[in-house]
């Protein structure tokens, strides 16, 4: 959670990226749609209080005329650079010092190596690792249970010990260890002759148990997520992505109101607005429906939205290309954030969308594309997402991969 203090710092950050100096400006626009919707609603609320705190200190201005935007003060030019500063200073030999022993103590065999030198006995955590060696061996085949491990390292070192006692025979003319040795393997070979036997007949007549009793053999590989995953954490994981996936709709849903509305808002009978927005199922159903692609041939690229009203103003291909640039880069954090908690499915789910050519290239590069074009009158949306080579079939893909991971969503997220 964000303190008032870490938020202004957010905020001057967006002064820093830009070298700003007094007197410069950053458009309330950027913090609307790159700042705040990366902040959790109680640190969304923190927002307010911070600017307005920066605005006391005399460090910034708010100016509400068009563009409506935060002004850097002389005050706030003399502190913003400083307080970067003081924070990246840090003596030189510390760091050497702090390097050489980061390089030292993240690097396993120097760390035995040294252990060995100063305990021999430490020298024996080799045969260790290759028991550790072995279990990965045996897990390789494909026995995912929980128990495989133990099993393992309980009979690797049996075998161990037994490959003791073989090689000390070899050397030993000493009659009780001998006699001790004798006994030991013929106990051992007893034991493996009867657990062949009855493993046999366990397997093939359920005699003196079925094997699946034993839950050696089941595969756990078998349910959609391990079973010792919190559902809590699997149910944020789902929700936020989720709520990512409807928010990539946000723009879409509102070019599907303004189609829906003619100059004198009119509402078109064959709309329904609420239903839209509720019913992700209907959005993507509408979206590529006939009604609404006709309507993308009256729709500039270059023109605000007329309904309903959006703040800050910006013209639609700018509302297009930041939803995306945002919301791509959300997807990314989620699956950073919570990749263990998703199904394969889910993943490759995510992949698809991820890699999409018309979410990743086309919605975020629409101001390459209007720029290009900037010497025809009227860039209608249609252009970029129907019409050309493709013939609309870049949009129409994007739609299908984002019903699909919304499925996903739905049938994990109850989990």
């Amino acid at each position: 959670m964000k303190t008032v203090k870490d938020i202004q710092e957010i905020i001057l950050d967006q002064f820093r990226k830009t070298n700003s100096r007094a007197g410069h400006i950053v458009m309330m626009r950027v913090f609307h749609f790159s700042v705040i919707p990366k902040l959790n609603p109680k640190e969304q609320d923190l927002f307010q209080e911070a600017a307005n705190d920066l605005i006391n200190q005399g460090i910034l201005e708010y100016e509400k005329s068009s563009p409506e935007c935060l002004r850097l003060t002389d005050k706030g030019f003399e502190n913003l650079y400083n307080v970067v500063s003081e924070h990246e200073e840090q003596p030189t030999e510390k760091k050497a010092f702090d390097t050489t022993n980061n390089i030292k103590m993240n690097n396993p065999f120097t760390i035995l190596k040294e252990a060995i030198d100063k305990v021999p006995f430490v020298k024996y955590a080799l045969g260790i690792a290759g028991i550790a060696a072995a279990v990965a061996i045996i897990r390789s085949f494909g026995i995912n249970n929980s128990s495989v491990p133990i099993i393992s390292i309980l009979v690797m070192l049996g075998f161990m010990v037994l490959l003791f006692i073989f090689s000390t025979l070899t050397k030993s003319k000493e009659r009780p260890l001998k006699i001790a040795g004798y006994v030991l393997v013929y106990t051992t070979v007893l034991i493996t002759c009867i657990s062949s036997v009855l493993l046999a007949t366990s397997v093939f007549f359920d005699i003196p148990k079925p094997i699946v009793e034993y839950g050696i053999f089941i595969d756990d590989s078998q349910d959609p997520l391990p079973s010792n995953i919190d559902d809590r954490l699997v149910k944020e994981a789902y929700g936020e992505l989720d709520a990512t996936v409807r928010n990539i709709l946000s723009p879409f849903s509102i070019l599907y109101e303004n189609t829906c509305f003619d100059q004198n808002y009119q509402q078109d009978s064959a709309c329904d607005a609420e239903k839209f927005a509720k019913d992700f199922n209907f959005a993507i159903a509408e979206l590529e429906g006939n009604r609404f692609i006709s309507q993308l041939d009256s729709i500039d690229f270059r023109q605000n939205p007329i309904y309903p009203d959006v703040h800050p103003n910006a013209f639609w291909w700018e509302i297009f290309s930041e939803n995306a640039i945002r919301n791509q880069s959300k997807v990314n954090e989620l699956w950073n954030k919570y990749k263990e908690y998703y199904t394969d499915d889910t993943k490759i789910k995510i992949n698809s969308l991820l890699n999409d050519d018309f979410f990743k290239m086309r919605l975020t590069d629409l101001k390459t594309l209007i720029e290009a074009n900037d010497h025809i009158e009227s860039y209608y949306i249609s252009y970029a997402f129907i019409k050309g080579p493709d013939e609309g079939k870049m949009y129409k893909d994007f739609l299908k991969k984002l019903k699909e991971l919304k499925i996903e969503i739905d049938k994990n997220a109850s989990h």
